[in-house]
């Protein structure tokens, strides 16, 4: 019996070494598994990231159109309105 268990003893550092490496082959194998998920998930988000932006980008451009051309209505407005006299004319 003692040489069994002297037997086993002197095998315990290999296994243990294979074990450790089979885990941190198992840890390496998943990482690596999550790494190409997340980049996946990544690509498939960015594009509908980029679609939208390119939707906000041209809100904001039909925004400052519109902007622009209340300012312009405002602006000719405000000219006429000053050519004309503060009271009403007599006839």
């Amino acid at each position: 019996m003692s040489q069994r268990l002297a037997t086993r003893v002197e095998k315990l550092p290999g296994q243990i070494a294979a074990e450790r490496k089979a885990a941190v082959n198992q840890i390496a194998q998943k990482v690596a598994e999550e790494r190409k998920q997340i980049i996946k998930d990544f690509s498939t988000e960015e594009k509908q990231i980029r679609e939208v932006v390119v939707e906000l980008n041209r809100a904001l451009q039909s925004g400052t159109t519109l902007v622009n051309k209340t300012n312009l209505l405002v602006s000719q407005s405000t000219r006429q309105q000053s050519r004309k006299p503060p009271w009403p004319l007599i006839k």
